[in-house]
């Protein structure tokens, strides 16, 4: 799990061990996981596994929505950063993407700055770990029927609101005001996405019940903590060297 502000040779990542026992289907994806083991390492003392996955910050990936121009859906597939450009920060030509989700003739993509993928790899490299799927965290959490779900941890938190979009969060857990952009989220959204309830990963904030009243909306914490272990996410890279 790579940190959004990281120096490899200082800092240490958060890990996990999966026992995934069908580990990759037609989808992609296995059976639900179970952790054997987990902890927070350098690079250097991580352990050995017959295969890595990189859990991407939800800072550093980014969810726009577009629609599919008429003609080959093949074709425009194949040039989704210049698809997205207006959505973009950087140049289509700076930013991998993936298609996260697509309905009809409505797509979500998934964005994240080729520069900083590099500088991870490398430095996973200079380590001697190669990594085989790259995932966004924010895609991690499970979300149970009309409910969002939230990873607290500070200033590093993050909300998924559907099976292909989320955001980061900065969560003041003593806080008693909401975080405008979660309050944001809630209130501009459509009414038949708009959550019943939010499920909380983590210790919850200390006023999560003026926060509820707040919002209007449910929030409990989540019975399953490990938030890292679901199967229902998106790709970032699957080749992540490409």
């Amino acid at each position: 799990m790579i940190p959004t502000a990281w120096d490899a040779s200082q800092d240490s990542c958060e890990w996990a061990i999966l026992d995934r026992p069908s580990l990759v289907g037609l989808d992609g994806l296995g059976g639900k996981a179970k952790v054997l083991r987990r902890g927070k390492d350098l690079l250097t003392a991580l352990p050995q596994c017959d295969e890595t996955e990189i859990v991407v910050p939800a800072a550093m990936v980014g969810f726009i929505s577009a629609k599919l121009p008429p003609g080959s859906h093949a074709k425009v597939l194949n040039a989704l950063p210049f698809l997205v450009e207006a959505g973009l920060i950087s140049a289509p030509e700076e930013t991998h993407a993936v298609l996260a989700a697509k309905s009809d003739a409505q797509i979500i993509v998934a964005v994240i700055q080729k520069a900083w993928m590099k500088r991870v790899l490398d430095k996973l490299t200079r380590a001697e770990i190669f990594p085989i799927r790259l995932f966004p965290e924010t895609l991690l959490p499970d979300l149970v029927e009309n409910g969002w779900a939230i990873v607290c941890r500070g200033h590093e938190s993050f909300v998924r609101i559907s099976t292909s979009q989320g955001f980061p969060l900065d969560v003041d857990t003593d806080g008693e005001a909401v975080p405008f952009v979660l309050a944001m989220a809630v209130a501009q959204a459509e009414e038949s996405k708009r959550p019943a309830s939010i499920h909380v990963y983590g210790e919850l904030p200390k006023h999560a019940a003026e926060w509820a009243v707040q919002l209007g909306v449910s929030i409990t914490r989540a019975s399953q903590q490990e938030w890292f272990v679901s199967n229902t996410k998106p790709i970032v890279s699957s080749h992540p060297e490409t």
